[in-house]
């Protein structure tokens, strides 16, 4: 008997086992977004956490899409 399994069942898997790890990405990326709004630290400072940031969303985004 196969198992036929929905469209984004793989994504759906590898969220709910990893939900922490998505969940902490998303509270970095508010402190974070924070911290550029409110415009606390100097230019060097600003770009370390755009990198950080952008780093975030494309190892966040990516193990979402391969899978």
């Amino acid at each position: 008997m196969t198992v036929t399994r929905g469209k984004y069942a793989g994504v759906l898997s590898i969220l709910r086992y990893n939900w922490h790890f998505y969940a902490a990405s998303l509270c970095a990326l508010v402190g974070i977004g924070a911290l550029l709004w409110f415009r606390l630290l100097p230019r060097a400072g600003e770009a370390v956490l755009i990198g950080a940031a952008t780093l975030t969303v494309f190892w966040s985004l990516s193990s979402l899409l391969v899978s």
